[in-house]
Formats: structure tokens, sequence, C-alpha cells
């Protein structure tokens, strides 16, 4: 984490070294060793190749809803999912963690009515089944 975290000083616009810094964040460190607020900046200032912009606001939109701005998220999880580049899967992900987005920021009903999207489109797709029961409970 420290040598990427040099090596983005030194190129803030590398879109591996943050995509990088991403991935070890979420996956390893998830927050601990860099705020979510900060390295939601390292990826806006990142520059992709076009037919990457994708992974770009999907990761983006995972530190802006881990740092609390949801409505920011949101915007960046629409922009992932309407990238005609994405794969189906991130784009499945994308949608799941969007409506799980809009119930951290209050809207359970939006976020209900996303979950249900999902499942009326993968029916096993990771706990949104078990979400849906307990929501309507």
């Amino acid at each position: 984490m420290s040598i990427l975290k040099k090596m983005n000083v030194e190129t803030p616009d590398d879109f591996v070294v943050a995509m990088s810094l991403a991935e070890i964040a979420f996956e390893v460190d998830d927050g601990r060793s860099m705020s979510m607020r900060k390295l939601a900046d390292i990826l806006t200032g990142a520059t992709p190749d076009p037919d990457l912009a994708w992974a770009l606001a999907f990761h983006t939109a995972r530190a802006r809803t881990r740092s609390g701005a949801h409505d920011e998220a949101l915007r960046l999880y629409e922009d992932a999912m309407n990238h005609p580049e994405i794969p189906d899967d991130v784009r499945m992900l994308a949608w799941y963690e969007k409506a799980l987005t809009h119930g951290e920021a209050g809207d359970d009903t939006r976020c209900r009515q996303e979950l249900s999207g999902i499942y009326a489109v993968d029916k096993t797709f990771a706990d949104v089944a078990d979400r849906l029961c307990r929501q309507t409970s």
C-alpha cells in the first residue's frame, strides 16, 4: 500500500496505480490505511482508457458510498452500469451495490425496488432474496 501511495504522488493520473490502490483498500485494507474519501479523490484524478471508464466509475462509487457521499455514489453506479464495455457480472454487482447505497442513504423503498429488479433478472444473485424477505417482514 505504501509503495502504491508513493507512486500515486509521483503520477497522480496513473489509472493502474489508482485501481491497484482501490483493490487493496477494498479487499485487504477496507479503509484502514487510507480513508475512502482520499481513495475516491485519487480515483477521480486517474485517467482511464475510455473502454475502462466503467471500472473507474464503479470503484469511485464504492469509495463514495463508504465515505457517506451517497448521491454521488448513486450517480457513479449509474455511469458504470450504462457503460457499453462493462462486463455483465460487474453490471449486476454495480446494480446490487447501488440498491444497498439507496438503503444506506435512508431510501428503503428505492432499495427494495432495485433489489426486486435484480431478483427478477437473477433470483440467485448474492443475498437479494434474503434481503427482500427481511424487508417485507
